[in-house]
């Protein structure tokens, strides 16, 4: 076997599997403000006027950085993430230890040939079941990234649906920096409408859990 290092960096291939935290290493963009039109009467006023197109936009950097639930999933990987982390160097460490005691056997002569091949093929099934547990653990981390950016989706498309019933835009888009959107009139800006919902149902829903929960405890 070869004496090669067998450390993972799986830090590094967590990154690369969950683009979806990327955001958060951004600079964190401006707390939403209100538009021009900040009522949601002046919003009502503008579905009876002979405007041909009602059109909104959020800023979806903002719901990134502002959105309660968005931050407690970036909290609950990144503990899931560590406990990886711990879990992989430990089995990495078992697996080096071993090689080192079995090169440490060989140069003293305690092995005789037939050992000494025992303990390379048990080593090279051990580095395959390592190297097979670390494909495990990428495919459940993309698996997990999946369900939540999923799930983080249709939460906010659901509530913008829910809001769109009262105030009956044609097309909500979202903008972001870097997109190919170069300007955006705050005037139709309604990401902390959106965000306030959002959160408050977060909310709601956190509470209902929590009931639920000392309920289920009784």
């Amino acid at each position: 076997m070869k004496n090669t290092s067998l450390v993972f960096n799986i830090a590094l291939t967590i990154a690369v599997v969950i683009l979806f935290f990327l955001h958060f290493s951004k600079s964190t963009p401006a707390a939403p403000k209100d538009s021009k039109k900040n009522s949601k009467e002046e919003r009502k006023q503008d579905d009876n006027s002979s405007t041909p197109q009602r059109i909104a936009y959020i800023n979806s950097d903002t719901i990134s950085v502002y959105y309660d639930y968005y931050d407690d999933v970036k909290k609950d990987m990144e503990q899931k993430q560590s406990k990886i982390e711990r879990q992989v160097r430990q089995r990495e460490e078992s697996l080096q230890n071993k090689y080192n005691s079995f090169v440490s056997q060989m140069q003293a002569g305690l092995l005789s040939t037939n050992q000494a091949q025992a303990k390379e093929e048990e080593l090279r099934k051990d580095q395959m079941e390592l190297e097979q547990y670390k494909q495990s653990v990428m495919q459940g981390i993309s698996s997990q990234t999946y369900e939540i950016n999923e799930k983080i989706y249709t939460k906010i498309s659901e509530h913008i649906r829910k809001y769109n019933e009262e105030f009956n835009f044609d097309l909500i888009i979202g903008y972001s920096e870097g997109a190919n959107v170069f300007y955006a009139n705050p005037e139709y800006d309604i990401t902390k409408e959106i965000l306030a919902g959002l959160n408050e149902e977060y909310r709601a829903e956190k509470e209902a859990e929590k009931n639920k929960e000392n309920k289920d405890a009784k």
